[in-house]
C-alpha cells in the first residue's frame, strides 16, 4: 500500500493481479433462460418477488415469466432430502 501526505485513501494499485480467480463469469446469450423455478400455484407470487429481488444481482436487464407446467414437463429428476444413516 501506498500512502502519502493529505491521502485520504490507500492506493492498492497492482495488487492481486495475477493469482487465484476471484469472481466467476458465465456466457448468457439473449433470450437465454438463466433460472427456471418451479413452485406450486399459491407460491407464485413469492417466487416472482424473490426473482425480482435476484435480478438486481445481474449485469442486465431480466424479464420473469411465468408459464403454467403439466405434472410431465416438471423437473425430471425428483430432489428429495439426504436421509441421514440410521443409528446401530
Amino acid at each position: 500500500m501506498i500512502a502519502t501526505a493529505g491521502a485520504d485513501r490507500l492506493q492498492e494499485g497492482m495488487r492481486r493481479a495475477f493469482g487465484k480467480p476471484t469472481g466467476r463469469a458465465a456466457r448468457v446469450h439473449d433470450g437465454q433462460s438463466i433460472l427456471i423455478v418451479y413452485v406450486p400455484e399459491d407460491g407464485v407470487e413469492v417466487a416472482k418477488k424473490a426473482l425480482d429481488t435476484a435480478s438486481t444481482k445481474f449485469p442486465m436487464r431480466t424479464r420473469i415469466t411465468i408459464e403454467e407446467a403439466t405434472v410431465e414437463e416438471k423437473a425430471p429428476v425428483a430432489v428429495e432430502a439426504p436421509v441421514p444413516p440410521e443409528e446401530s
